[in-house]
């Protein structure tokens, strides 16, 4: 499978690429997430129920998934929604701009 541009994340702290998330059919995957930081962290979060309820992923140990550089990381988890929570970063025109892939 060819890596697909899953969402862009520009200069601004929100959700990504909506509120509403995007589908993920489950099972298991490769992110890259990548591009210009400038102090900007990104969470990854899963909603079970359409949207109403939006939980962080973990890791093994419980910490919340954070990223503040690139990175690459296999996700494995059923259907679901998912969305990514940018924080912080430059809010400029050519502040933070974030590329996330999944193959």
């Amino acid at each position: 499978m060819a890596a697909a541009t899953y969402a862009t994340l520009g200069p601004t702290n929100q959700n990504w690429p909506t509120s509403a998330g995007l589908e993920y059919n489950g099972g298991e995957r490769t992110f890259a997430i990548y591009g210009d930081w400038d102090g900007a962290t990104v969470k990854l979060q899963a909603s079970f129920n359409d949207g109403t309820n939006w939980i962080y992923l973990s890791d093994s140990e419980g910490a919340q998934l954070a990223f503040t550089d690139d990175a690459i990381f296999r996700i494995n988890m059923g259907s679901c929604k998912v969305r990514f929570v940018q924080t912080g970063g430059n809010e400029a025109v050519d502040g933070t701009s974030l590329i996330v892939k999944v193959s």
